[in-house]
């Protein structure tokens, strides 16, 4: 695997590249190869409020299950989506965002609108993290207010 893989909550996770995946997500993570060694999600906000960018064409495995590198994956407040054709995933199904990205369907365009005015995409419901709280949970111990740890294993933007 190459991984350095510890336990994290109900989850595993490489101490190396971040990603995590449950027991059942294993063989995704056997499949990609090698581990990276640095986490994808390089490109760093200036103000860690904003969304988080994916480089683009960048190989994602969100909790353990594949995103087509079509996507212009964007990360809000727990939540993944593409930022052209407006798929996104809370954390369980990434089936809309295994395949290419294609031209959004009318019903997409107005949820990424949502999306991009920081407007959870389903009315009457909020994004499953709260906006202090809007750095990748398993970045979090390597941000510290706004700066990166000495330790971070990512360039400081």
């Amino acid at each position: 695997m190459g991984h350095d893989p510890i336990p994290w909550g109900q989850r595993t996770m490489c101490q190396m590249c971040f990603l995590q995946w449950g027991p059942q997500h294993r063989n995704n993570v056997i499949s990609r190869g090698r581990c990276p060694q640095a986490s994808p999600w390089t490109k760093i906000p200036q103000d860690l409020q904003n969304p988080w960018l994916l480089p683009p064409n960048t190989g994602l495995l969100w909790r353990g299950k594949p995103v087509h590198p079509s996507h212009s994956i964007v990360y809000y407040r727990g939540v993944i989506y593409c930022n052209h054709c407006g798929y996104y995933t809370t954390g369980g199904s990434v089936r809309k965002l295994q395949g290419p990205c294609m031209k959004p369907p009318a019903s997409q365009v107005r949820l990424l609108r949502r999306m991009k005015e920081g407007i959870f995409p389903v009315a009457q419901q909020d994004w499953p993290m709260p906006h202090e709280q809007q750095v990748p949970g398993h970045l979090l111990p390597h941000v510290i207010n706004g700066e990166s740890a000495e330790e971070t294993p990512y360039p400081l933007w």
